[in-house]
Protein backbone atom coordinates (compact mmCIF):
# COMPACT_ATOMS: atom_id res chain seq x y z
CA UNK A 1 0.00 0.00 0.00
CA UNK A 2 1.45 3.40 -0.96
CA UNK A 3 2.40 5.66 1.97
CA UNK A 4 -0.20 8.25 0.91
CA UNK A 5 -3.03 5.71 1.05
CA UNK A 6 -4.50 5.06 4.50
CA UNK A 7 -5.80 1.65 5.55
CA UNK A 8 -9.58 1.30 5.93
CA UNK A 9 -10.85 2.11 9.41
CA UNK A 10 -12.03 -1.49 9.76
CA UNK A 11 -8.39 -2.62 9.73
CA UNK A 12 -7.33 -0.36 12.61
CA UNK A 13 -7.23 -1.62 16.19
CA UNK A 14 -8.74 1.63 17.47
CA UNK A 15 -9.92 4.92 16.03
CA UNK A 16 -8.22 8.22 16.82
CA UNK A 17 -9.77 11.62 16.13
CA UNK A 18 -7.37 12.09 13.17
CA UNK A 19 -8.77 8.97 11.48
CA UNK A 20 -12.10 10.77 11.06
CA UNK A 21 -10.63 13.38 8.70
CA UNK A 22 -12.32 13.29 5.30
CA UNK A 23 -14.57 10.37 6.27
CA UNK A 24 -18.29 10.33 5.49
CA UNK A 25 -19.64 10.57 9.02
CA UNK A 26 -23.30 9.93 9.72
CA UNK A 27 -24.04 12.53 12.34
CA UNK A 28 -26.55 12.62 15.14
CA UNK A 29 -28.54 15.74 15.88
CA UNK A 30 -26.80 18.25 18.12
CA UNK A 31 -26.78 16.22 21.32
CA UNK A 32 -24.04 16.57 23.94
CA UNK A 33 -21.93 13.79 22.41
CA UNK A 34 -22.10 15.38 18.96
CA UNK A 35 -21.14 18.74 20.45
CA UNK A 36 -18.08 17.16 22.12
CA UNK A 37 -17.11 15.54 18.82
CA UNK A 38 -17.48 18.87 16.99
CA UNK A 39 -15.25 20.52 19.61
CA UNK A 40 -12.55 17.88 19.07
CA UNK A 41 -12.74 18.22 15.29
CA UNK A 42 -12.35 22.01 15.55
CA UNK A 43 -9.49 21.71 18.06
CA UNK A 44 -7.51 19.55 15.64
CA UNK A 45 -8.71 21.47 12.56
CA UNK A 46 -10.20 18.34 11.01
CA UNK A 47 -12.97 18.21 8.46
CA UNK A 48 -15.38 15.39 7.82
CA UNK A 49 -17.73 14.79 4.92
CA UNK A 50 -21.23 15.45 6.24
CA UNK A 51 -23.93 13.85 4.14
CA UNK A 52 -26.41 12.53 6.68
CA UNK A 53 -27.82 13.76 9.98
CA UNK A 54 -30.20 11.49 11.83
CA UNK A 55 -32.28 11.69 15.00
CA UNK A 56 -31.93 8.10 16.17
CA UNK A 57 -28.86 5.96 16.75
CA UNK A 58 -30.61 3.04 15.07
CA UNK A 59 -30.97 5.14 11.91
CA UNK A 60 -27.24 5.85 11.98
CA UNK A 61 -26.55 2.14 12.50
CA UNK A 62 -28.74 1.19 9.56
CA UNK A 63 -27.00 3.69 7.26
CA UNK A 64 -23.61 2.29 8.32
CA UNK A 65 -24.93 -1.23 7.78
CA UNK A 66 -25.95 -0.19 4.23
CA UNK A 67 -22.42 1.14 3.56
CA UNK A 68 -23.29 4.86 3.51
CA UNK A 69 -20.51 5.93 5.88
CA UNK A 70 -19.31 5.63 9.46
CA UNK A 71 -20.98 6.67 12.71
CA UNK A 72 -19.90 7.30 16.25
CA UNK A 73 -22.81 6.01 18.25
CA UNK A 74 -23.59 4.58 21.65
CA UNK A 75 -22.14 1.14 22.40
CA UNK A 76 -25.56 -0.51 22.72
CA UNK A 77 -26.57 0.43 19.18
CA UNK A 78 -23.11 -0.39 17.82
CA UNK A 79 -23.23 -3.92 19.28
CA UNK A 80 -26.74 -4.47 17.92
CA UNK A 81 -25.56 -3.77 14.37
CA UNK A 82 -22.31 -5.71 14.80
CA UNK A 83 -24.41 -8.79 15.65
CA UNK A 84 -26.30 -8.33 12.35
CA UNK A 85 -23.02 -8.85 10.49
CA UNK A 86 -21.11 -6.72 7.98
CA UNK A 87 -20.81 -3.86 10.50
CA UNK A 88 -17.52 -3.47 12.34
CA UNK A 89 -17.19 -1.64 15.63
CA UNK A 90 -13.91 -0.20 16.79
CA UNK A 91 -13.03 1.43 20.10
CA UNK A 92 -12.15 5.09 20.21
CA UNK A 93 -8.79 6.03 21.69
CA UNK A 94 -10.18 9.38 22.79
CA UNK A 95 -12.79 10.07 25.42
CA UNK A 96 -16.32 10.64 24.14
CA UNK A 97 -18.92 9.82 26.80
CA UNK A 98 -22.53 9.10 25.91
CA UNK A 99 -25.45 10.21 28.04
CA UNK A 100 -28.64 8.26 28.51
CA UNK A 101 -31.65 9.67 30.27
CA UNK A 102 -34.69 7.90 31.60
CA UNK A 103 -37.38 10.48 32.13
CA UNK A 104 -40.61 10.09 34.06
CA UNK A 105 -43.15 12.61 35.36
CA UNK A 106 -42.26 14.19 38.69
CA UNK A 107 -45.89 14.21 39.79
CA UNK A 108 -46.12 10.44 40.24
CA UNK A 109 -43.67 7.77 41.35
CA UNK A 110 -42.02 5.47 38.82
CA UNK A 111 -43.89 2.19 38.48
CA UNK A 112 -42.38 -1.29 38.73
CA UNK A 113 -41.98 -1.53 34.95
CA UNK A 114 -39.85 1.63 35.00
CA UNK A 115 -37.68 0.14 37.73
CA UNK A 116 -37.41 -3.11 35.75
CA UNK A 117 -36.32 -1.21 32.61
CA UNK A 118 -33.60 0.56 34.56
CA UNK A 119 -32.37 -2.72 36.06
CA UNK A 120 -32.30 -4.37 32.61
CA UNK A 121 -30.37 -1.41 31.20
CA UNK A 122 -27.79 -1.63 33.99
CA UNK A 123 -27.51 -5.42 33.62
CA UNK A 124 -27.01 -5.15 29.84
CA UNK A 125 -24.30 -2.52 30.34
CA UNK A 126 -22.50 -4.80 32.81
CA UNK A 127 -22.72 -7.76 30.42
CA UNK A 128 -21.24 -5.64 27.64
CA UNK A 129 -18.47 -4.23 29.84
CA UNK A 130 -19.85 -0.70 29.58
CA UNK A 131 -19.08 1.49 32.57
CA UNK A 132 -22.06 3.56 33.65
CA UNK A 133 -21.91 6.62 35.84
CA UNK A 134 -25.31 7.07 37.39
CA UNK A 135 -26.19 10.64 38.32
CA UNK A 136 -28.76 11.76 40.85
CA UNK A 137 -32.35 11.93 39.75
CA UNK A 138 -33.40 15.30 38.45
CA UNK A 139 -37.06 16.09 38.62
CA UNK A 140 -38.60 17.62 35.54
CA UNK A 141 -42.01 19.24 36.00
CA UNK A 142 -44.77 17.55 34.02
CA UNK A 143 -45.52 20.74 32.05
CA UNK A 144 -41.91 21.22 30.87
CA UNK A 145 -41.01 20.68 27.25
CA UNK A 146 -38.17 18.33 26.40
CA UNK A 147 -35.82 19.98 23.92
Amino acid sequence: MPASQKPPLSELAEIDIHHLANQVVIRHEKDSTQQRLDTLLRRYELRIKEQFEVSLATSAGQLVHEGCGIAITDPFTARQFERMGETVIKPLCFSLPFEFQIISPASRPANRNSHRLIQLFIHLAQEMGIALTISPIREIPEHSKIA
